[in-house]
């Protein structure tokens, strides 16, 4: 048996867009995550591993649409 890497993202664009709008109004990270992301405990996960953010935003995406990040 293999493992297939998977073939869903950990976010979408409006989750992305969301993030943005709200990452300056000084709600804590974890909060933030936690209101705009539905996979929010994978995520930080993710970051507790030492993955980058950045990363995690733009895997498993066929096309970098990201432009502001």
């Amino acid at each position: 048996m293999t493992n297939k890497p998977s073939a869903t993202c950990l976010v979408c664009r409006e989750e992305i867009e969301q993030f943005q709008l709200l990452q300056n109004q000084g709600v804590p990270f974890d909060t933030l995550v936690h209101l705009v992301f539905k996979k929010d405990d994978e995520i930080l996960n993710e970051l507790k591993l030492g993955n980058c953010l950045m990363d995690l935003f733009c895997r498993n995406q066929k096309k970098l649409y990201f432009k502001y990040l």
